[in-house]
C-alpha cells in the first residue's frame, strides 16, 4: 500500500506545483492585455524626486486632457488628441521591450517622429500605470480600459 501512496503523492504534488505557476491574469500575455481602447484618467510628476508617485502628485485628467488610445494587435494604434479645440487623429506603432516590462510608442505627426519608452508599473485587464523616466521630473500616467 505504501508503494502506491508514494507515486500518487508525487503526482499530486507535481499537479499542485503546476497549478500554482499559472499567470494571475488568466493566462493572457501582456501584449494581449494591452490590445484595446484605453483612456488616461490621472497623471503626475515625481516633484519630490523620491521615485514614487505620491498621492499629492496625482492630478485627475478632465476635458481635453483625456486622450483615448487604441492599441491594435498588429502593433499599430491611434489616439485622438485635442489641439486648440480640434480633435486630431494621431497614429502610432507600439511594442513591448525589456521582457514585456517597457512600452515603446513611436508617433509620426507632420513630418516629425517621436519615440517614447515607459515602464509598465501596473497592468491588469482594466488598469495600466506607466512611468516615464526619460522626463525630468519623472512622469506617471494611469489608464482605464474602455
Amino acid at each position: 500500500m505504501k508503494k502506491l501512496l508514494i507515486p500518487a503523492a508525487a503526482i499530486f504534488a507535481l499537479g499542485a506545483l503546476m497549478t500554482s505557476c499559472k499567470k494571475d491574469d488568466g493566462g493572457k500575455s501582456r501584449h494581449d492585455m494591452l490590445v484595446g481602447k484605453w483612456v488616461n484618467y490621472q497623471h503626475g510628476e515625481d516633484s519630490n524626486s523620491n521615485g514614487v508617485w505620491d498621492a499629492a502628485e496625482m492630478v485627475t485628467d478632465t476635458g481635453s486632457n483625456i486622450i483615448p488610445f487604441e492599441f491594435k494587435a498588429d502593433g499599430s494604434g491611434i489616439a485622438s488628441a485635442n489641439f486648440m479645440g480640434t480633435t486630431l487623429p494621431l497614429t502610432f506603432t507600439w511594442n513591448l521591450q525589456n521582457s514585456d516590462n517597457d512600452l515603446r510608442i513611436i508617433t509620426s505627426f507632420m513630418g516629425s517622429t517621436d519615440t517614447s519608452v515607459a515602464t509598465i508599473l501596473t497592468l491588469t485587464d482594466n488598469n495600466m500605470v506607466i512611468k516615464d523616466a526619460t522626463t525630468t521630473p519623472i512622469g506617471f500616467t494611469s489608464f482605464n480600459k474602455q
